[in-house]
């Protein structure tokens, strides 16, 4: 595939008034969904044209894949560097293409050769596969290092019974803030929730982002030594499984950006009442990267 560089713009018309982390914000979307998206990408694989594959299923005694959407919602780089780990899904796990969009995902039981990436000397937001179906017009699947690693770690503490039990890092921030796995939160007391594991990282929380974002797409402007790039979850706070999933996942983008850069700055949360039980998350992102 041809990659030239993408700046991904986002057509919103952003009114954008804040009191505390509770007034209403744009964008509204037609269809809620959980999105991952960031203002600039540079190096991105351009996607070809899959609309003949859209809406078809294919599978294998490993991967199911059906296509919904080509529309891409992040971006992919990294350096893979020929070191393979087996990933053996404990549970249905999201893939990916190098277009940007997700695809399916990885059936629970299934054992996959994982290719690892690094990206600028860390761990790269995505590891990847050979595509094993060949009807599929990818070279390459890709799932996030996230959920490979959280998995690499508990079999490796499995092939070790002997050595001393070590808790999830997410559980002890989690647990240091008080967050009640079985609770059904509203999202007021969520919002504190957020804030407080703010706090704990140590990551400055910022109103003033919002006009940076504002600037950002209605100005285009652009700054030296950092971007602004924000993202949406839509929660459903009675499933709790669910919320403690994406919890994790909030600690996670408040520890790297989307192309897998430990550079977060600063963060701003609230909810937009335009989506029902959604919050935008805003983040200050450095540019400098050692």
């Amino acid at each position: 595939m041809k990659k030239k560089t993408a700046v991904l713009m986002f057509a919103l018309a952003l009114s954008l008034s804040v009191v505390g982390c509770g007034n209403s914000a744009e964008p509204k979307q037609e269809e809620p969904q959980e999105t991952r998206q960031e203002l600039d990408y540079d190096d991105v694989e351009q996607g070809s044209d899959y609309s003949d594959i859209i809406g078809k299923e294919f599978e294998n005694d490993d991967i199911y894949v059906k296509v919904e959407t080509t529309e891409r919602t992040f971006g992919i780089n990294g350096d893979y560097t020929n070191e393979y780990k087996t990933l053996t899904a404990d549970k249905e796990l999201s893939i990916y293409c190098d277009g940007g969009f997700e695809i399916g995902y990885i059936k629970q039981g299934a054992a996959i050769e994982i290719e690892l990436g690094t990206f600028n000397g860390n761990p790269s937001a995505y590891y990847r596969f050979k595509n094993p179906i060949s009807d599929l017009p990818f070279d390459y699947i890709y799932v996030r290092s996230l959920d490979c690693d959280l998995i690499f770690e508990s079999a490796e503490m499995e092939t070790e019974p002997e050595q001393q039990e070590q808790s999830d890092p997410y559980d002890e921030i989690l647990t240091k803030i008080g967050y009640a796995k079985d609770k059904t939160y509203t999202m007021e007391e969520y919002l504190i929730i957020l804030k407080k594991i703010s706090n704990e990282m140590e990551k400055e929380i910022n109103s003033e982002l919002i006009g940076l974002l504002s600037q950002s797409i209605s100005e285009d402007k652009r700054w030296d030594d950092f971007r602004i790039g924000y993202y949406t979850y839509t929660y459903d706070f009675s499933d709790h499984e669910k919320m403690l999933e994406e919890t994790k996942n909030y600690i996670y983008n408040l520890q790297v950006d989307s192309l897998g850069y430990d550079s977060i700055m600063e963060v701003y949360f609230y909810e937009n009442e335009g989506v029902e039980n959604q919050v935008v998350v805003i983040r200050k992102i450095s540019n400098d990267v050692e």
